[in-house]
Parts: C-alpha cells; structure tokens; sequence
C-alpha cells in the first residue's frame, strides 16, 4: 500500500481522471481552481485526505514495527510484556572501622554522596582486616542511572555512622571484582527498545512452557538486567584453563539451557566528560560495564526459580512461584555473564578545512610525544615538538582506557610556553609519558567517540559458531542478531556512523582489521578509540 495522499494530490489526481473520462466522449471540462469541478477537486480531496491518513495509520497500529508509541505499549500490554522499569544502582562502599572486627550495620542506615543521592545499606555483619578495611553494599533509594557513582566516589553515614565505622566509606570494588556496580542503575527503557522486544517476540509468542521468549522474559523482568540472550539445548562452562577466559559449549543437548544477560546500556546523552557535577558521564566511566555482576545472575536464577522478586527481595516460601518449566532440572540451565571482547577502534578522518579544521599536521603522523622530565600533571606537561600548536588548539591526551573510555581526555590548549602546554580542562588523571600520547582534535572526537561506542553497546553475545547449520547444533540465540542485539561489528558500519558527521569527506578504518563476530557467549565491549588524520 502507498503512503497516504495530502487533499492536492486527491484533488489533483481526480481532476485528472475528470479530464479523462471526459476527453474519451469528445468533452472538454475546465479544472482550474476556481472553476467549479476545481472547488469540487478540492472539497473530495480534503473529505479524503482524513480517511487516507486514518487507514495509513491503523494499517501502521496493526504492526508492533511500524505502531505509535501508545500502539507499541499496547502490543506489548496485550501480549504480556511489561516494560523495563527504570532499576536502582547496587554498589559495592569501602569502608574503615576498627581492624579485625565484627561490625554491624543496623536497618534503615543510610548514606549519601556529595550531591545529596540517597543509598540505603544492606544491614547485617562486616568484617574487617588488620587494616580496618570491609564492604557494605548499598542500594540507590531513587532509580536512574546518574546512580550509577564511579569508582571512590565518597559516600557518608547519615545520623552517625554504625558503631566501629569511619563517618565515610569509598566506591570500590571488593577482592576480584573488576567493577563497584553490582546492578546497574538504568533509566525506564526507551519505546525503541521496548519495541525491539516486542517484534522478538512475536516472531516467537509465550506458550507458557518454557520457550526461549519465556525465559528471555522472566529475565528481563529482574530489576537491573537489560537484555537476556537464550541459547536452548546448549549448556555453557566457563574456564580459563590458565588463559583466556573461554566458554566450553555442549549443544544438541535436550532439556538444557543457557541464559547470557547483560547490563542496561549507557544514555545516550551520558558520553560526555563533564556530566554536570565534575564527575565523567556514565558512558564514559571504566567501571561503567554491559557484563552482569555474580549478584545480578543469582538474581535472575532466584527470580526463575521463585525464590526472590524481581527487585532481590526473598519471597517466602508460602509465597514462591517457579517459573521454570516442571519438565527441566534446575541444573539444566545456567544464567551466565558474557566474556567481554575488547574491540579498539581506529579511524583517519578526511575533513573538509572549512568546517572543522584540524590544528596542526596533514596526517596521520601527527601524534606528539610527552616528555617523562618534567613529569606530566593532569594540567601540563612538556612535548617533544609544539610546532603549530596554539592557545585554542583542540587536543587529544591519552590517559590510559582505565581512566576514561576511549582512553583519550579532550581539551583545548589554554597556553604554550616553550615546549610546555597547558590545557584548559584538567585530565582525571596525569597522561604516561611515551611516544604518540597527544593528537590533534578537529572537533568531532566527542560526536564520533559518543556514536560508535552507543552502537557497540547495543551489541549483544555471539550466535552459533560460523559454518555450521543450527539444524546440526539444535540451538540458535534468541532473539537472533538481526532482530535485537547484533553479535557482529561491521566495519561498514563505524563508516556510515562518521560519514555523517559535518565536515567529514571521508572515513577509513584502521581498525578493527575486519568485521569483528562475536563467538558465541562473548560480547564486544569497547576499548580505546583513536581518530587520526585521514590522507
């Protein structure tokens, strides 16, 4: 069907037709726009125009891809799916006490950081070593991801704090863990999002008895998850095995399962290096991860299982209902992290001069070098050449990806002294001096950098392995990669996101080297991101 017609084109094409029909008997009629058929065009082309419109968009309704935002929550009511609700952060708080001890922390304590957000304390028992040093966790008592604290962000006791305890604890993670984030605290799910879900499953409605949209469901109904990827008849085991992490997947297997969750993504608006309090946006942060902590997966299998809500709360026995099928053993299934795949992104961009002028050099070898004497502050520090560099430059420093994603800290050059240079914004962290730790910016670093880092974070874990027919496999993902969470990053792709950007005439990708595929239960997070001068 085509796009429905505006009152001139209707008034248009019946005067034709008019005209037609009359021109076949030997008549000539006059259609201008006073004449009176023209008024009688016009008057048919506006009873009509509503109509057409109205069917185009009922037609639209009737499709969860093409709905309204009131026709996607409708689909979505309909069929059961309830939108992802905006998730607290649960985060993992140093604190100091006395030194080998038993600490209490009482019901109802709470802490707050330095601009008033409000964490309740899990109460019970904390352990302290020689050193004074245990964990609480604390959850955000307001949902959101500007929840979501970086890494030793300080945290104080309101009305005093537990017997025993320092009056502030710090943000960090505890032994092995690699993040404070426990649950990521996300905003409500976006209408795109939700849409995506619901097209999913109607490729694959619930039948009640265990399918792969019913699993996806359960777990994406957990407070904290933001996508659930199913693999049926597969059973995954983690290993290292003294190397690199690995999954070790069993497929044609009746009656098992494997469920890979991962995280909310970023805001969109969150890959910026100020978010308003001095702090970087979320999306930027390192501790920032799409990969679920050991809490969120026990979260999920307690919730399938009945023994917890969707928020971790235990539910008491009286009251548990299991929503895995009675026919699979709950060894049959696991709820797994994914195994992150670092991806490092580098682009030469050719930039039309006129728009957004590179500050100095012509190509890619641009890169200045810092010098290790005098060492480097998160302000100044000295290059080996400062040749074109000026007050108002716009500079890339590398810091280090565990400093900020991306790896790269943005500013311009508020003085140059010599071979000295001051920038205006200071870094989290002093760059390591070395060889190419400064480029030149011409300006669309941030967009660039915001745009393919939103498009990997909306990756989800490999499919099947390559070359192999699902029919000899018995499993595939859900949903598939086309449909929601791609396991493939093309560099065709990261070419149409930049080429788009004002200025830009061309876009080569060093690398990745090829299209990056996710094998299966491994996703593709991002690492550092570098723009060069394109030739």
């Amino acid at each position: 069907m085509t796009d429905p017609r505006d009152a001139e084109t209707i008034a248009e094409r019946f005067l034709t037709t008019l005209q037609g029909e009359h021109a076949a008997i030997g008549q000539r009629v006059v259609t201008t726009p006073k004449s009176p058929y023209g008024l009688l065009g016009l008057a048919i082309g506006l009873e009509c125009e509503g109509a057409e419109f109205m069917a185009a968009a009922s037609r639209n309704e009737a499709f969860p891809d093409t709905a309204s935002e009131a026709g996607v929550l409708r689909h979505a009511t309909l069929n059961g799916i309830e939108r992802i609700a905006a998730s607290r952060a649960s985060l993992r708080v140093r604190i100091t006490g006395t030194p080998s001890a038993t600490l209490t922390v009482p019901a109802d304590k709470t802490m707050t950081d330095a601009v008033g957000l409000v964490y309740l304390a899990t109460p019970g028992n904390v352990v302290t070593d020689s050193g004074g040093f245990g964990f609480v966790v604390v959850t955000a008592r307001d949902p959101g991801s500007e929840q979501n604290l970086p890494s030793n962000a300080t945290l104080t006791w309101q009305n005093g704090a537990p017997t025993g305890m320092a009056a502030t604890g710090i943000t960090l993670p505890q032994g092995a863990e690699t993040t404070h984030v426990l649950v990521t605290g996300a905003d409500a799910e976006t209408i795109e999002e939700l849409r995506g879900r619901v097209v999913s499953y109607f490729r694959e409605p619930s039948k009640g008895a265990g399918t792969r949209s019913d699993y996806a469901l359960n777990a994406e109904a957990v407070e904290g998850v933001g996508g659930a990827f199913v693999y049926p008849r597969a059973l995954a085991t983690y290993g290292a095995d003294g190397g690199a992490p690995h999954f070790t997947w069993a497929y044609n297997t009746p009656g098992t399962l494997a469920i890979l969750l991962v995280t909310p993504a970023p805001p969109a608006t969150s890959y910026v290096q100020d978010d308003g309090g001095g702090a970087l946006g979320v999306g930027l942060r390192p501790a920032t991860t799409r990969i679920p902590s050991s809490t969120l997966l026990a979260r999920v299998g307690g919730y399938i299982e009945g023994t917890n809500d969707a928020a971790g709360r235990a539910v008491p026995s009286s009251a548990q209902v299991q929503r895995r099928p009675a026919g699979m053993g709950p060894g049959n299934y696991r709820v797994l992290a994914p195994i992150p795949a670092v991806t490092e992104v580098i682009v030469r961009l050719t930039i039309d001069p006129s728009v957004c002028p590179w500050p100095w050099g012509t190509n890619s070898g641009s890169a200045r070098a810092i010098q290790a004497s005098p060492a480097p502050t998160t302000t100044t520090f000295t290059l080996d050449e400062t040749t074109d560099i000026t007050q108002g430059s716009r500079i890339a420093v590398f810091v280090g990806a565990n400093v900020i994603k991306g790896g790269w800290w943005l500013s311009t050059v508020a003085s140059v002294v010599g071979n000295a240079v001051t920038i205006s914004t200071a870094a989290p962290f002093a760059p390591t001096a070395g060889a190419q730790m400064l480029r030149p910016d011409c300006g669309l670093w941030h967009d660039a950098r915001r745009l393919i880092f939103a498009e990997i974070n909306t990756h989800g874990p490999g499919d099947i392995p390559l070359n192999v027919e699902p029919e000899e496999l018995g499993s595939q993902r859900y949903p598939r990669p086309n449909d929601r969470g791609s396991d493939r990053l093309f560099q065709s792709d990261i070419v149409a996101l930049l080429e788009d950007l004002p200025g830009v005439l061309g876009v080569t990708v060093d690398s990745p080297a090829s299209d990056v595929v996710s094998p299966p239960g491994t996703l593709t997070v991002p690492g550092v991101f570098t723009i060069k001068i394109g030739s």
